[in-house]
């Protein structure tokens, strides 16, 4: 069984020398640049959702975090083309939409679920009036969880 130990990032880096490393900034700042160009022939709605993978070759590899919005993109990829084409600053001969597995829950907060007083209300009412006495004592429980929400 192996016993390697975690290797930094800096500690590749380091390993990998000045000259790579100057040319993985310079890699990481042409993508950074194409995601700008990028950005203004998106629709309203994929802004800041969709990363720039690569351009080589002619294939523009473009990155979204979930299967509805690679579904929103692929259907503007023959517009977005159009325009980055016009525009002249990238021209890509393919657009390449692709999803990054594990990226969809990253920014979205837990959901806090809760309760108006109106529906508390309504749920101890409607508790009251039920003939199943398991079903009336579940009810009951929930309005008082919506009740605690509040307090």
């Amino acid at each position: 069984m192996s016993t390697r130990k975690p290797v930094s990032i800096g500690q590749i880096l380091e390993r990998l020398g000045n000259s790579e490393q100057q040319r993985l900034a310079r890699r990481s700042q042409a993508i950074g640049r194409l995601e700008q160009v990028l950005d203004p022939f998106l629709p309203a709605e994929l802004i800041g959702r969709v990363r720039v993978g690569n351009l080589r070759d002619g294939l523009f590899i473009l990155y979204v975090e979930s299967a509805a919005y690679a579904s929103i993109l692929r259907f503007q990829v023959p517009q977005i083309k159009r325009c980055l084409l016009q525009d002249g600053r990238i021209r890509p001969e393919r657009i390449q939409v692709r999803v990054l597995p594990g990226r969809a829950h990253q920014d979205k907060p837990a959901r806090q679920a809760s309760m108006s007083a109106a529906s508390a209300a309504a749920l101890e009412g409607t508790a009251r009036s039920l003939n199943d006495p398991d079903l009336a004592d579940a009810m009951a429980r929930l309005s008082q969880r919506g009740r605690q929400t509040r307090d």
